[in-house]
């Protein structure tokens, strides 16, 4: 009992350690470039309230802004 007890003890700590040294992401570069830009961001926004009336993306606009 005790040897499984300090198997999943080691197994944390292990897991720990790899998730200290990971960075989440949240967005791609290519998706902060268009945050970040005024213009870009505005298409952006057109583009889901579009999706939120239709349903749909629109892919040729999406590739257009770089997403």
């Amino acid at each position: 009992m005790k040897l499984k007890l300090s198997m999943i003890t080691l197994i944390i700590k292990f897991i720990k350690h790899i998730n200290k040294k990971t960075e989440p992401k949240l967005f791609t570069p290519e998706a902060l470039a268009v945050i970040t830009d005024k213009d870009k961001s505005i298409e952006l926004r057109s583009i889901i309230d579009d999706y939120h009336e239709t349903g749909k993306w629109d892919y040729k606009r999406l590739n257009e802004l770089g997403l």
